[in-house]
């Protein structure tokens, strides 16, 4: 018996098989039913570089970004110079209700979302500091300060609570020592001035310097946190440096002291890593850090302002050409 290929075998048998009528009619109406919710595709015209771009930017995640580019991109030379202002200035509205808003939108991450809310807290309170230097601190920006500082400030506390690693430790810490030091920074300049309008600031300062418990790090990270302390004393080193020539010198020698104190601090911190205390490690990188950090801003200060850090207000008067303590970008 000769054996049929598959395909014979089913063309044979297709051969006997027939739809009725009825059949076909339904399997008609099946079709047209597909075919009416299935439209025919039609090809896209190829677009160009810039109109993906376009395209890509105009979904909603994404919007934000295209405005903040859009502000830097027409708005450059005045974005900039507003940078500087203070309350009371012609573009200071530029910077707090265009600028910062647009950069705040670009930091995405926890990380920079934090660096940023911590620069725009410290930024309230370098404007605070300028304005009672020169004796125009009111009321009303007072308030105003505080409360933009505070929101900035609890902003860059919530990024900084999402994290665990040893950089976020290092914010957390550097910003809380700076915090304190602003305190007595505006404090000192209000004995030198008698400014009566700095009581909210320092309601708020008190509020948001003490740090948040965070959970100890592992032994990898506290090592994390002992070079990052060694980077952080050679920074202070240098500009301590820099800024002697306009210091008087009982600060100088105030200053010296108090970083060599900080350093003995972080070389307690290595002695108790060789020992395997990671604990006890992390609690004396987290001192020096925080004496350090402090005495960046008080250093400042003191190089730019008339204003003794560590006792009574000075009556020494500084250049009157001296623009004061001068905004970061």
């Amino acid at each position: 018996m000769k054996k049929q290929s598959i395909e014979n075998l089913l063309r044979s048998v297709g051969n006997d098989v027939r739809m009725s009528p009825t059949e076909k009619e339904r399997m008609r109406a099946y079709v047209n039913e597909y075919m009416s919710f299935t439209p025919k595709l039609v090809p896209e015209e190829p677009r160009t570089r810039l109109q993906n771009i376009f395209s890509y930017l105009r979904r909603p995640a994404y919007a934000s970004v295209a405005i903040a580019l859009i502000i830097f991109s027409t708005t450059g030379g005045v974005a900039y110079a507003a940078e500087r202002t203070i309350p009371g200035d012609v573009l200071y509205g530029v910077k707090i209700h265009i600028t910062e808003p647009a950069r705040t939108v670009l930091s995405t991450s926890h990380k920079k979302k934090a660096e940023w809310h911590i620069r725009l807290a410290e930024r309230r309170l370098e404007e605070a500091v300028i304005l009672v230097d020169r004796e125009k601190l009111n009321a009303e920006v007072a308030s105003k300060l505080a409360k933009d500082f505070s929101k900035h400030s609890t902003n860059a506390r919530r990024s900084l609570s999402l994290r665990v690693d040893a950089d976020a430790l290092v914010q957390d810490v550097r910003f809380a020592a700076h915090l304190s030091a602003y305190d007595t920074v505006i404090t000192r300049l209000a004995e030198r001035t008698g400014a009566t309008t700095t009581t909210e600031l320092h309601a708020a300062l008190k509020t948001h310097m003490k740090r948040e418990s965070r959970s100890p790090l592992q032994h990898k990270m506290v090592g994390q946190l002992g070079a990052e302390i060694e980077h952080a004393f050679q920074i202070s080193n240098e500009a301590l440096e820099t800024r002697a020539k306009t210091i008087d010198t009982s600060t100088l020698i105030r200053v010296r002291k108090e970083l060599m104190d900080a350093q003995d601090t972080a070389d307690k911190g290595k002695i108790y890593m060789e020992r395997e205390d990671g604990d006890s490690a992390e609690r004396a990188f987290t001192d020096a850090l925080s004496a350090n950090a402090r005495l960046d801003v008080l250093t400042r200060a003191a190089s730019t302002l008339d204003v003794d850090i560590f006792g009574d207000a000075t009556t020494t008067s500084r250049d009157e050409t001296s623009a004061g303590l001068q905004l970061d970008i």
